[in-house]
């Protein structure tokens, strides 16, 4: 391991020597002085955008675009956005080498570009060459209770990077590990403390900021709760409380904390009009404005944002085909027991676009796909969930192709299946030791769970 450095060390200043008889008295040096006054130099300030119907660009919310920003200066190549109102709509994908972004669930794509500038005004942003960019890979760490320093994960790092670089002085992470303790980070302090267990860690940047760029040095100002979700109407509200059936908490009830969608406090200062704020029936104390939460629902549909609790029946945009299984039992599956090898084969005939899909009135180019499962009791579990999610039209979607960037055709719409028997995960094949696992959450993330079949 490399040699820790210190997080900020206060240099000392040097000692004056005492003057003596023999030494000859030291004339006064005037200092030089400008009529220019020096000024701190001024942060740059970055901003992602992405471009709306009417051919508008609209900024993304502070977070997303910090994360993004990170993923970009890390030499990353795509960025999942899955957090927050993300969550709640299936997903964006950021593709940074064509610079789009891509809504999961019908692979619709728009613009996406980089602004940059100094003075904290949106005037003085301009947009960048992305190639023309220098990029740093910083790396965060924080120090374990027997004085190991260790890296945080990927998202963890594009977080703290993006809201220190921002100057804010604080911020939290509750995604993945952090979701059952969640972690309250002080760029002053440079400490993470558990907002349950109450443990505290010192933490670092490798390399340490420098100048003006110090750690939390613009305070993080209390705001009011977004104003796009203003225009939610009443019969919104009412459907989204019938389905989720949340309890609007009286002030006194109301956490200390932020809301998980829009970032901005559930509590907010006297002068501030008061947003509603709601607990969720079936999640376990989470907290969101009511608005945010109600503008997540789609299709008498969520999944938390938090902890992934479903609530009602998605239905997705798979247009008609065919979903045929049978059994080879002269096929074995590398690395998994049973006998014989479940195929699924999948048939879409090409057709026209419905109102639900991407381009309306278009043609769609249909496809045949094959996918591979043990004949064991996970196979067939997994068999059951697939079957359910067939019949909920999630497991494919009309959109652009990935890999051949054919537009307008029947694509996989995020549950991966093995279509091939021997080849390693690496080629979408067996052998795959976590694949049950990781499928079982991806269809989880669309509100098929194991609760919704029988054995």
């Amino acid at each position: 391991m490399e040699e820790s450095t210190p997080i900020s060390k206060v240099p000392k200043a040097p000692i004056k020597k005492a003057a003596t008889k023999s030494d000859p008295p030291k004339k006064e040096v005037p200092k030089k002085t400008t009529s220019k006054k020096s000024e701190e130099p001024q942060p740059l300030q970055v901003v992602w955008q992405w471009e709306n119907d009417g051919s508008r660009w609209k900024d993304f919310d502070a977070m997303t675009s910090t994360l993004i920003e990170s993923a970009f200066q890390s030499g990353e190549t795509r960025v999942d956005l899955t957090h927050g109102y993300f969550g709640g709509v299936g997903g964006y994908t950021i593709d940074l080498d064509e610079m789009v972004q891509i809504k999961n669930n019908t692979g619709f794509s728009r613009g996406l570009r980089r602004m940059e500038g100094k003075g904290g005004s949106s005037s003085n942003l301009r947009e960048t060459d992305p190639s023309t960019v220098p990029r740093a890979k910083p790396t965060w760490q924080w120090q374990d209770g027997e004085g190991e320093w260790k890296d945080f994960d990927s998202t963890s790092i594009r977080i703290l990077e993006g809201t220190c670089t921002q100057g804010q002085r604080t911020t939290i992470l509750q995604h993945g590990n952090f979701s059952k303790d969640r972690a309250s980070i002080d760029f002053g302090e440079l400490t993470m403390t558990g907002k349950t267990s109450g443990d505290q860690f010192p933490i670092r940047r490798h390399p340490e900021l420098k100048g003006s760029s110090v750690y939390g040095t613009k305070p993080k100002v209390q705001k009011e709760v977004e104003s796009e979700f203003d225009d939610l109407e009443s019969k919104q509200i009412k459907a989204a409380k019938k389905l989720l059936d949340y309890k609007i908490l009286k002030k006194k009830e109301i956490p200390e904390e932020d809301c998980p969608i829009c970032l901005c406090p559930l509590q907010v200062e006297s002068s501030q009009k008061d947003p509603k704020v709601v607990k969720l029936s079936k999640c376990q104390g989470h907290v969101f404005h009511e608005k945010c939460i109600v503008h997540c629902v789609r299709s008498e549909f969520l999944v938390c944002p938090m902890c992934s609790q479903v609530y009602g029946t998605r239905i997705g945009t798979q247009p008609a085909g065919r979903m045929d299984v049978s059994v080879e039992s002269s096929i074995q599956i590398p690395g998994q027991t049973g006998k014989g090898c479940i195929i699924i084969t999948y048939s879409f005939p090409s057709g026209i676009q419905g109102p639900e899909h991407p381009n309306p009135g278009q043609q769609y180019h249909g496809t045949t796909r094959a996918a591979y499962l043990p004949n064991n009791k996970e196979g067939k579990k997994l068999l059951k969930l697939l079957q359910l999610a067939w019949e909920r039209k999630l497991i494919f979607r009309v959109g652009t192709s990935v890999t051949t960037g054919a537009e307008n055709s029947v694509i996989w719409n995020g549950i991966h299946h093995k279509t091939d028997i021997d080849g390693g995960a690496e080629n979408w094949a067996w052998p795959d030791d976590t694949y049950f696992e990781r499928v079982t959450d991806e269809l989880s993330s669309k509100g098929v769970t194991e609760n919704d079949i029988s054995d």
